[in-house]
C-alpha cells in the first residue's frame, strides 16, 4: 500500500493571499482540501487526467477515480460564474468540452516547489502561534486558580488586615472564629498534616502550606476541653538567630529540631483576633 500526494497551487484573482488545493491517494481512495480562503457556496472544479470533477470547496471531498504519481491536475475555484483564484500555470476554460463549465489543464503542470514550502510553513507557523495562545490561556488561568488558593489559605491575620477584631465573647456569640472559620476549614482540607508539631504542642492540629512567598505552616491549638482557643502562624528557619523580616509578627521561637532548627510563630487568640507574643 503506497500514498500519493500531490499540492495544486492557487493564485487568487482577487490579489489575495496565495493558496493550496492538497490531493492524496491512500488505500484506495482519493481525498481533496482546498486551503485557501473561499465564499460561501464556491465551487472547487479540478481536471486530473482530463477528467473533470468539482465539488463544494469548503469541505474535503473524495474523487472517483485514483491519483497517480505522473497524474496531471488543473484547478480553480470559481462562484456564480466568477473564478476567483486559478492553479499556476492556469488551465485553459474550454466551453466546447462539455456541456457543464469544464476545463482543461495545460500541457504544462510544473509547480513552483518554493511556493508550496512557503504556504505549508505559513499553515505550521499559524498552528503553532494557536497552540501557544492556548497555552497561555491555560497557564493564566491556572495561575488565577492558584492565587485564589494562597488567598483562602493566607493566615487570618493577614485577611483582617491586621485588626483586632471585638471580642464577643467564647459561648458561641459572633467573634473573630466565626470570621475565619470556613477559610480555615478549606485551609486544613487542601493541605497535609504537619504530624511533627501535633507531637511537640499537644492539643494541636498543623498544615503544611507551600505558596509563591515560600512553605509555612498553620496551626490550631486546644485547651484542655477541647475547644480551640489560638491560631498559629509558623515560618521555618535553621536556627533562632534571626526573626524573620518577611513576617514581622513571627516572633515567637518554637524549636522542632536538636540541631537547633525551628518556627517562628504568631500566636492569635482564636476568639478576639489579638496577636500574642507567647502562650
Amino acid at each position: 500500500m503506497f500514498v500519493v500526494k500531490k499540492n495544486i497551487v492557487l493564485a487568487r484573482t482577487d490579489g489575495g493571499a496565495p493558496g493550496l488545493i492538497k490531493l492524496e491517494y491512500f488505500g484506495g481512495r482519493t481525498t481533496g482540501e482546498v486551503k485557501t480562503h473561499c465564499p460561501e457556496g464556491a465551487i472547487a472544479e479540478l481536471m486530473v487526467d482530463g477528467r473533470y470533477f468539482s465539488a463544494p470547496a469548503a469541505s474535503r471531498f473524495n474523487l472517483p477515480y485514483p491519483l497517480t504519481s505522473e497524474s496531471r491536475v488543473a484547478a480553480r475555484i470559481v462562484k456564480g460564474g466568477a473564478i476567483i483564484a486559478l492553479s499556476s500555470p492556469a488551465p485553459v476554460f474550454d466551453e466546447a468540452q462539455t456541456g457543464e463549465d469544464a476545463f482543461e489543464e495545460s500541457a504544462q503542470e510544473e509547480r513552483d516547489e518554493a511556493s508550496v514550502s512557503a504556504l505549508e510553513e505559513k499553515e505550521e507557523e499559524s498552528a503553532e502561534k494557536e497552540q501557544e495562545k492556548e497555552q497561555a490561556k491555560a497557564e493564566k488561568e491556572q495561575a488565577e486558580k492558584e492565587e485564589a488558593k494562597q488567598e483562602n489559605a493566607a493566615p487570618a491575620a493577614k485577611k483582617s488586615g491586621g485588626k483586632k477584631t471585638k471580642n464577643r465573647g467564647r459561648d458561641g456569640k459572633a467573634g473573630f472564629l466565626d470570621e475565619i472559620k470556613e477559610n480555615l476549614e478549606e485551609l486544613f482540607a487542601a493541605y497535609p498534616k504537619q504530624e511533627n508539631l501535633e507531637k511537640i504542642i499537644p492539643n494541636s492540629a498543623w498544615v503544611s502550606v507551600t505558596g509563591e512567598g515560600g512553605e509555612y505552616v498553620v496551626g490550631v491549638i486546644a485547651d484542655e476541653d477541647g475547644k480551640a482557643r489560638y491560631l498559629c502562624y509558623g515560618v521555618p528557619d535553621k536556627d533562632n538567630s534571626r526573626p524573620p523580616s518577611v513576617r514581622p509578627e513571627c516572633r515567637g521561637w518554637l524549636p522542632v529540631e536538636e540541631e537547633g532548627a525551628g518556627y517562628w510563630v504568631m500566636y492569635q487568640d482564636i476568639n478576639s483576633g489579638e496577636i500574642i507574643m507567647h502562650i
